[in-house]
């Protein structure tokens, strides 16, 4: 039987990004899941909009996206191609049932769908809550050692970032429908220039799994992660305030760390 553990898939990844193996991490969380089902998703100043249903929450300028069923198609595709790939070494990471209300009810499809229970099945969390303060203080110190591709929202601040970045793509809000064709430009990046055992990190939102698929699949000679959130308190946004509770928890001064000792079980 597979074991799937939350603190030694952490411990598995970062020994491989330490040692210079290449793999691909890719994560699939609430915003993929209703992409994935044909759920209108939009996120705006005005708060939420779930098939109609509205409600309120903070969500920066680089959070902002609207996903609609009707004409999207074509970027569903690709997100259920990254989800159907399999390759060695290639990670997909997946959300519990307790911590991702989106794909509640059809964890077993989505595992089918990935091709089958396998040991490249993690979390989709496996760099946040209780993994994020080893996140920062075990995995990020490696990337200074790292030739690092990042590619970011048009707003981050690379400038405090603690580690060297050698080639940054900007992507803009939406970026999952409106930035497609820069998979093509990174491609070419890699091409034209021999570019192997990179580092490529995506905060990108959805866009970072259509690109860990289609770069990996190309040149499996480069590492590429989906870092998601987890580098935006030092890049000087502010969207994750009002939604990510392990950041707030984590950069903030309160007395309330439950969200940083959240384990997830693979259920």
């Amino acid at each position: 039987m597979i074991e799937h553990n939350y603190t030694k898939d952490f411990e598995k990844l970062k020994n491989k990004l330490k040692s210079g193996e290449n793999f691909a991490f890719l994560r699939f969380s609430d915003g993929e899941g209703f992409i994935l089902y044909d759920q209108y998703l939009e996120l705006s100043d005005s708060g939420y909009n779930l098939n109609g249903v509205q409600g309120y929450a903070y969500y920066g300028k680089e959070e902002h996206k609207v996903f609609d069923p009707e004409k999207h198609s074509f970027n569903r595709q690709k997100l259920i191609e990254s989800l159907e790939y399999v390759a060695p070494n290639y990670y997909k990471g997946l959300p519990m049932r307790e911590s991702c209300v989106a794909f509640d009810g059809i964890f077993d499809e989505i595992v089918e769908n990935a091709g089958g229970d396998s040991e490249c099945l993690t979390f989709a969390n496996l760099w946040n809550n209780a993994n994020y303060p080893k996140f920062i203080e075990e995995i990020v110190p490696i990337l200074s050692d790292k030739k690092v591709v990042f590619v970011l929202n048009e707003c981050a601040n690379l400038e405090k970032l603690p580690f060297k970045v050698v080639k940054d793509f900007r992507i803009g809000s939406n970026c999952f429908i409106d930035n497609y064709d820069i998979i093509e430009d990174i491609k070419k990046y890699i091409n034209d220039n021999n570019i192997t055992d990179h580092v490529f990190l995506f905060s990108a939102a959805s866009l970072s799994n259509l690109l860990a698929h289609q770069l990996y699949e190309m040149n499996d000679k480069n590492t590429y992660i989906d870092v998601g959130s987890t580098l935006n308190p030092i890049m000087d946004m502010t969207g994750w305030t009002g939604t990510r509770t392990y950041l707030n928890q984590y950069w903030n001064s309160t007395s309330d760390k439950s969200q940083l000792e959240i384990i997830d079980i693979w259920t």
